[in-house]
């Protein structure tokens, strides 16, 4: 609140899909990346080798809750399994793959050493785009309209600044996807999308 212009502004973090239960794409990518910091950490608990890796997954399916420590255990598993050989780097591909289980959810891996005994996280790739931006920030606009009213209480002017592209993939704007010529319907008296990876700021067009 900046009670000295009657303003008041609230920051919201741009996550696709979601909603009163959270967002699927949020919550699959919290497991995956929980999965693999676990698998590191178990390896890193038992071994001295400093590795770079890269696990990639098979598709969207988010693991179970029953199944995702077992996950962990088996991603430690095939990459102990070679890490005594005399070899620099190498690849897990799907038919190494020994488990229902991996087969399921992953399709394979990457390994190298590091020259250094730094450890570094182990990674998973995280690109692409999962939907189109004007649905996805009207659904939220949507969604904030409830406040507004009760902003309204303690401030005259109420405006919404909308944080995205912080990381995930979940939270980035599609780049074909232009705001300039959308309109959007909210009771916000203006809204701004800033766009962490780009370091811009955009003023959405609305309506009432």
């Amino acid at each position: 609140l900046f009670s000295d212009s009657n303003l008041g502004v609230e920051v919201v973090e741009f996550i696709r899909g979601q909603g009163k239960g959270g967002s699927l794409y949020r919550k699959r990518e919290a497991v995956r990346s929980r999965i693999i910091l676990e698998a590191q950490a178990s390896f890193e608990a038992q071994h001295r080798h400093a590795l770079w890796v890269m696990v990639f997954w098979r598709n969207g399916e988010c693991p179970s809750r029953s199944e995702q420590k077992l996950l962990s255990l088996e991603i430690h598993r095939l990459i102990a399994s070679r890490v005594s050989e005399e070899i620099d780097s190498w690849e897990i591909d799907y038919s190494q793959l020994d488990t229902p289980l991996l087969e399921t959810h992953l399709a394979g891996m990457n390994v190298r050493r590091l020259k250094t005994l730094r450890n570094e996280p182990w990674k998973w790739p995280d690109t692409g785009f999962i939907g189109k931006n004007i649905d996805a920030l009207q659904a939220l606009l949507t969604d904030k309209n409830v406040k507004v009213l009760e902003y309204r209480k303690a401030c005259a002017k109420i405006w919404l600044l909308i944080v995205a592209s912080t990381g995930r993939v979940s939270s980035m704007l599609h780049p074909e996807d232009r705001l300039a010529n959308a309109r959007f319907r909210t009771l916000f008296d203006r809204v701004f999308v800033y766009d962490a990876f780009k370091e811009t700021v955009e003023e959405l067009q609305i309506v009432r």
